[in-house]
């Protein structure tokens, strides 16, 4: 006896079906979001190296990041993407902290810099890159000891304290430093007791971008 055929109306839910499940594994998934993020990455890219730090690709990469972090709970996926904007990506070097001082950073991610051409790239000089730090400090404390957590802390004061200002030879820190320093500094607390670095107070008119 022959196979009816499907009607109209079962194709259509057949394929709305397959279209949702599609849908979920982009959305929902790692394998989705490595697309989303090789996405982003091919746009910052193919952009000119002087335009990038205005690119609005950096929009896109911080809400990704924040959807991976808090809506889909892959925190470190999340943490790593907030890793490769401040430009401080963990690599065969090891990660950052422990592979710069002072003087001499090594950038890497979404950051470069050179005598020559000065810094390209998002990284600590990008207007939402404190931001970034500090949701970037959102995940990462429920996940270690206080001990560390206090540590990492400290070097929010010192991107965008310190190495800002030295690198826009302002001497003047993050404009949007301020905003998040209240909440930091008392995560700075946690390592060894010790009383955050000491910071004047802001500056009047002196401010920030809204949060």
């Amino acid at each position: 006896m022959p196979r009816e055929r499907l009607s109209w109306k079962w194709k259509i839910t057949i394929a709305v079906v397959v279209l949702v499940l599609v849908l979920i594994g982009i959305v929902f998934t790692p394998v989705g979001h490595n697309m989303m993020r090789s996405a982003i990455q091919k746009t910052y890219d193919e952009t000119p190296a002087k335009e990038r730090a205005t690119s609005e690709a950096a929009d896109s990469w911080l809400t990704l990041a924040f959807y991976v972090g808090w809506v889909c709970q892959q925190s470190e996926d999340s943490m790593a993407m907030y890793k490769q904007f401040l430009g401080i990506a963990d690599n065969a070097e090891g990660d950052f902290w422990t592979r710069s001082n002072d003087w001499q950073e090594k950038w890497d991610g979404f950051f470069q810099g050179s005598d020559r051409d000065g810094y390209t790239g998002w990284g600590p000089l990008h207007p939402r890159a404190p931001e970034a730090f500090y949701n970037f400090m959102q995940l990462y404390g429920p996940t270690v000891s206080d001990q560390f957590e206090g540590r990492m802390a400290r070097h929010y004061f010192d991107l965008f304290y310190t190495k800002y200002g030295r690198m826009t030879k302002t001497w003047k820190p993050h404009p949007k430093f301020y905003v998040y320093w209240p909440k930091i500094k008392i995560m700075c607390m946690k390592w060894k007791g010790d009383p955050p670095p000491e910071v004047p107070a802001k500056p009047d008119g002196y401010e920030g971008p809204p949060e």
